[in-house]
C-alpha cells in the first residue's frame, strides 16, 4: 500500500507524535510505502530521514484552526500529494488534522482515516460549551472520513455519542515497549526515599500544578520523597512559582522536554509514576510504566482507568483517585510505598506492537 500520514512527529506534538512515528515506521517495516508529512511550530532540532517531510505550520491545539494556518496546511498537503502521486490511504494522525479533509478530497481518490486520540472528541462530549456551528463543522469532518480509528475503547463510545453511527474501529497504538520491558523491576528498600516521576506536557489538561500540591502534602506528612518531571509547556512558570512558594526546590526537579531514551532512564530509577490529567485518550506513559513494572497513581479519567483496569488485566500496583484531589493522590502514594518492598514485584504479559500493526495492515487492506 501507498500511504500518506499527516501527523506530528517528535520532538513536536507530545505522545501522539511518538505514536504516529511508530505507526509509520511499523507499516514501512511490513513493506508499505509511507510518506510522513509533519508540521512543526518551533525551530528546534528535527530528525531527517527518507519519507519524513517537515513543513512549518501553526497546527491547532484547540477545536478551531486559524484561516492562515488552514490555508498554509491545505496548500502544502496538496503540493506534497501531487508531487508523490496517488495514495491508497491518507491517515490523519490526530483529530486536529480533520480540517484538512476537504483539501485532501480535492486531490485524493482513495480512502481517508482519522486516528482519534481524545483531544477533540473529549471536548465535544464534555461539559464545556461548544459553539453549535463549530460542532456541526467538526461532525461533518468526522463523517468525511472513510474510517474513524479510536485508540481506546471509551473513545468509541464518545465518537458514537458525538458523531453518530459512523464507521468506527477500535485499534490501540502500536507502541514499541521493548525498551521499557527491558527495565528490571527494582524492589524498594525500607528507609529509601520514594522516587516519583511525572512525564507530561506542562499544560492545563495535564494539571501539573496538582503534582506540586501532592508533593507539598507528602512533605508535610514527613515523607522522604522526590519528584522528577519530564516535559515542558505553558504552565512551567506557574509551576516554578508554586514550587518556590512551598519551598520544594530540593524535592522537585524540572528536566524539561527530553528524548525518549532519557525518559526511559528516569523511569528506570523511579518507584511511582504520577499522571494528573483531567482527560486522556489511552495514556502511553501508563502503558510504559506497567511494561516497566512501576507503580502508578493517576487521576480517574476514562483513559487512565482503561489502562490501569483493563489494558491487559488489572494492574496490582495501580491506583486511581478523584480528579483534582491531591490529598487522595498523596495517600495513594503512601499506600503503594510499602507494596514496592515485596518480592517478587508483579508483572503483566505485554501485547506486541507487531500484533497491533498487523491489525492496522489488515484493516487498511480490507477497505482499499
Amino acid at each position: 500500500m501507498k500511504i500518506l500520514l499527516l501527523s506530528v512527529h517528535p520532538p513536536q506534538g507530545g505522545g501522539s507524535a511518538h505514536s504516529s512515528q511508530e505507526l509509520a515506521v511499523g507499516l514501512r517495516n511490513l513493506g508499505h510505502e509511507v510518506i510522513h508529512l509533519a508540521p512543526y511550530r518551533s525551530e528546534t532540532d528535527r530528525p531527517i530521514y527518507p519519507d519524513l517531510i517537515w513543513f512549518a505550520a501553526d497546527f491547532p491545539d484547540s477545536l478551531q484552526i486559524s484561516p492562515v494556518a488552514q490555508q498554509v496546511m491545505d496548500s502544502y498537503v496538496q503540493q506534497v500529494y501531487l508531487k508523490y502521486g496517488q495514495f491508497d490511504w491518507v491517515i490523519l494522525g490526530r483529530e486536529s488534522f480533520l480540517w484538512q479533509v476537504p483539501s485532501i478530497r480535492a486531490v485524493h481518490r482513495g480512502a481517508i482515516a482519522v486516528i482519534v486520540r481524545g483531544a477533540y472528541i473529549n471536548k465535544l462530549v464534555g461539559t464545556e460549551a461548544v459553539d453549535p456551528q463549530l460542532r456541526k463543522q467538526l461532525v461533518n469532518l468526522y463523517w468525511g472520513c472513510d474510517r474513524i480509528i479510536c485508540i481506546a475503547e471509551h473513545l468509541v463510545t464518545s465518537v458514537q455519542k458525538a458523531v453518530g453511527n459512523a464507521p468506527i474501529t477500535f485499534l490501540p497504538n502500536p507502541i514499541d515497549l521493548s525498551a521499557f520491558q527491558a527495565i528490571s523491576p527494582q524492589k524498594s528498600f525500607l528507609g529509601k526515599p520514594i522516587q516519583i516521576l511525572m512525564a507530561a506536557q506542562l499544560k492545563a489538561r495535564k494539571r501539573p500544578l496538582d503534582a506540586v500540591e501532592i508533593m507539598h502534602f507528602l512533605v508535610q506528612k514527613g515523607t522522604d520523597c522526590y519528584l522528577t518531571i519530564c516535559g515542558d509547556g505553558v504552565d512551567r512558570d506557574q509551576m516554578v512559582e508554586l514550587i518556590y512558594r512551598y519551598g520544594l526546590e530540593q524535592r522537585i526537579s524540572l528536566k524539561g522536554k527530553l528524548e525518549r531514551r532519557e525518559v526511559v532512564k528516569h523511569l528506570q530509577e523511579t518507584d511511582i509514576v504520577l499522571l494528573c490529567s483531567d482527560n486522556e485518550g489511552r495514556p502511553r506513559v501508563l502503558q510504559e510504566a506497567i511494561a516497566a513494572g512501576k507503580a502508578i497513581v493517576a487521576y480517574d479519567n476514562p483513559g487512565s482507568r482503561e489502562v490501569i483496569n483493563s489494558w491487559v488485566e488489572p494492574w496490582q500496583l495501580g491506583r486511581l483517585v478523584a480528579i483534582g484531589d491531591p490529598v487522595a493522590a498523596g495517600e495513594a502514594i503512601l499506600e503503594l510505598a510499602p507494596l514496592l518492598q515485596q518480592n517478587p514485584l508483579p508483572t503483566l504479559p505485554i501485547p506486541s506492537s507487531q500484533q497491533i500493526l498487523s491489525q492496522y495492515e489488515a484493516l487498511l487492506q480490507e477497505l482499499i
